[in-house]
């Protein structure tokens, strides 16, 4: 609505949204306010949707450009923060109730039967997260593109081409389709966290008039890698924003000059990346480029002193023709394990919703013993799963040989090969305590068939 309004100039539109946001955007709950006051996560709002919340907020920010109301700029920048805090699994997306927030932070290794992180909170969240990229130039919210693309996005790309089970199960055999048309969607909707299979199911899946189907995750899933390189090299009131690391060259104008910014890197399989920057004439900006929150120790060679601002390295000085930046990255295994908790309420029954209305009744849970038995390992921004085709099944017992100074120990593999047409982006070699040899690879290439067991969240008894 803003947006039209913006477009047209025509002022129903933007009544229209001024309507929503002073009605709170749900029958006796006003979100807006509720993220602004800050005392409660999402995941206690009274609902639960989880990207059709954010996309509200994402209208927020809108409001708040025409307005300039700072208090709807506080409610954005306050949701987005709890939304990290309290809901990002570490596949850096959210909901492990279907697609629903449901504080999945404590609660993503609880067993759960039914489908979890769908692919349209990953887009949303990643959009909404460069909305805010923009809006504040904080680096957290790069880092939280970075871990969603890597992780859950790519992880969803059908590169098979596998046809979901669940569409025969439900149009030919429940609804007795006559003129089914099978195909393959571009992508999943569902990824699992705790041992699982891809491919369990099409979110949102509609029947088309011509016997072909679709679903939402996969009409908003190319807006993924769209706002990943649209938001991968920025300019602000400084100079140049170096946000995401990938091979190739970026154009950009500067000031009224031509600015060639070159990158050379296997990123993220390995923690270095050269740049070149490359000017026409002299001319003076900073270039800022991210140090991603999970390298603690970096190294950076340039002929220019760098200093840390806001997790940013900068720059600032004069270029002049080729200047070339090498930036080292600390990619050590960083471990994690499963938050402590005891009970809990959640929003996700819709079973009882009175007519009109979207306010579910709370739920309590209660925390499992069961649920503290994993471990998770990340290397740089890829978090590393089991795929059972790696020497191990994912469902297993899981343990790891130290090194001296108590960090696990592992090696790369240089052959990345899983089957004969696929290379992962990251393989890791693992000794457990029983000298068992297995492999762990990066989560978006584990499963890819769609038929093998795969965890990001590994069992240990």
């Amino acid at each position: 609505m803003v947006r039209l309004y913006r477009l047209t100039g025509e002022k129903k539109y933007f009544d229209f949204a001024t309507y929503i946001i002073e009605n709170g955007g749900a029958e006796g709950i006003n979100i807006f306010e509720l993220a602004y006051e800050n005392k409660v996560y999402p995941y206690q709002y009274g609902v639960s949707k989880a990207y059709e919340m954010i996309s509200c907020f994402e209208g927020l920010i809108e409001y708040y450009y025409v307005t300039g109301i700072e208090k709807y700029k506080i409610a954005a920048v306050n949701f987005g923060k709890a939304v990290l805090d309290s809901d990002i699994t570490v596949i850096g997306t959210c909901g492990c109730t279907h697609e629903l927030f449901d504080h999945s932070k404590n609660r993503q290794t609880a067993y759960y039967e039914g489908i979890m992180q769908e692919t349209c909170v990953t887009v949303t969240w990643m959009k909404y997260c460069g909305r805010l990229l923009q809006l504040t130039g904080e680096s957290v919210f790069a880092d939280c593109m970075e871990h969603s693309f890597y992780n859950a996005y790519l992880g969803t790309l059908n590169t098979e081409h596998k046809d979901c089970p669940y569409i025969k199960e439900k149009f030919e055999q429940r609804l007795k389709v006559p003129n089914l048309q099978y195909t393959y969607l571009p992508v999943d909707s569902y990824s699992p966290l705790i041992p699982g299979k891809r491919g369990q199911k099409v979110g949102g899946t509609q029947l088309l008039a011509d016997g072909r189907y679709y679903g939402c995750c996969t009409a908003i899933a190319a807006a993924g890698v769209g706002t990943f390189l649209q938001h991968s090299v920025m300019t602000d009131k400084d100079g140049i924003v170096l946000n995401f690391f990938e091979s190739g060259s970026t154009e950009l104008c500067y000031q009224g000059q031509r600015v060639t910014l070159n990158q050379e890197t296997t990123y993220p399989a390995d923690g270095r990346v050269k740049m070149t920057v490359h000017t026409e004439s002299p001319i003076s900006f900073a270039l800022k480029i991210r140090l991603p929150e999970w390298s603690k120790n970096y190294q950076v060679t340039a002929k220019s002193a760098a200093t840390l601002q806001d997790g940013y390295l900068v720059l600032r000085g004069e270029w002049d023709g080729d200047s070339e930046i090498v930036l080292d990255l600390d990619m050590s295994i960083r471990v994690a394990y499963p938050i402590k908790w005891e009970t809990d309420e959640i929003y996700t029954d819709m079973s009882n919703l009175k007519p009109g209305s979207h306010v579910a009744a709370a739920v309590t849970v209660t925390h499992s013993e069961a649920d503290d038995r994993y471990i998770a390992l990340s290397r740089g921004p890829l978090t590393l799963a089991a795929d059972s085709r790696m020497g191990k099944a994912a469902s297993s017992a899981f343990s790891f040989t130290k090194t001296e100074n108590g960090e696990i120990d592992y090696s790369l593999c240089d052959d990345r090969e899983i089957v004969a047409d696929q290379q992962c982006l990251l393989k890791c070699s693992f000794v457990s305590e029983s000298q068992e040899s297995f492999c762990l690879i990066d989560y978006a290439s584990a499963g890819r068939d769609w038929e093998t067991e795969i965890a990001a969240w590994l069992p240990t008894c």
